[in-house]
């Protein structure tokens, strides 16, 4: 699995506030903004994120988290997006902002429905679209190690640490090439497990993992 498709497994897992943080420094890296507002859509405009650095206070930035594995959560994304480009509208024609609307979104789409939600935009509200989705976020953050190191915070990822660096990659990479994102925990924990025992030499008593490997041991009996 490449290391693109292991970002977006980890995006694609993310709940709203927490793909906020990832929306926030993606932001923050990729344009240098610093003065970014979570506002939820509570304000008239009805937007998600607010950006208050020069020359930005009338750029539109919405947001979502919102599923669309199959049609019926594809219809209910679209509709989504067509609220919002509603708004960007009417935000445009009465209260003065952009036609620029900037789309967050935590899970894939295929290039084909980026196209044809642009042109719909465009054609039909007059609003420039971009939508910025996993996989755009996850080849452009191929170079960002905040949000790399972030996705892995929130995933639980960075509880699962040993002196070999290698070690630690060939876990994770393991752990997202045989499972879903929603089965992390229990996952790292059965790599951590498999690799342990494959490199151990000798028979080791459960006692004997404990004393070695606390943290790891109290997350796997846990679970049994």
């Amino acid at each position: 699995m490449s290391k693109t498709q292991n970002l977006i497994n980890l995006l694609e897992a993310l709940e709203k506030k927490e793909f906020d943080k990832i929306v926030k420094i993606y932001l923050a890296k990729e344009f240098n903004f610093k003065k970014i507002v979570f506002t939820d859509g509570k304000d008239d405009t009805g937007l998600d994120i607010r950006v208050f650095d020069f020359g930005q206070k009338k750029v539109q930035y919405q947001l979502t988290v919102q599923k669309s594995a199959n049609s019926h959560q594809m219809n209910g994304l679209i509709k989504k997006i067509l609220e919002d480009l509603e708004k960007a509208k009417n935000n445009h024609e009465k209260y003065g902002f952009d036609n620029k609307l900037f789309f967050f979104y935590s899970k894939e789409l295929t290039n084909k429905r980026i196209r044809e939600l642009e042109k719909i935009a465009f054609k039909d509200y007059g609003i420039n679209l971009e939508i910025i989705e996993a996989n755009r976020i996850a080849e452009e953050s191929d170079n960002i190690i905040e949000i790399q190191s972030e996705l892995y915070q929130l995933n639980g990822l960075d509880k699962f640490k040993v002196e070999d660096s290698s070690f630690e990659n060939n876990l994770l990479y393991d752990l997202l090439s045989f499972g879903r994102p929603t089965e992390f925990k229990t996952q790292v924990i059965d790599s951590f497990m498999l690799q342990f025992f494959y490199k151990s030499d000798e028979n080791i008593s459960k006692d004997e993992l404990k004393a070695e490997h606390p943290p790891i041991c109290r997350a796997v009996f846990s679970l049994n």
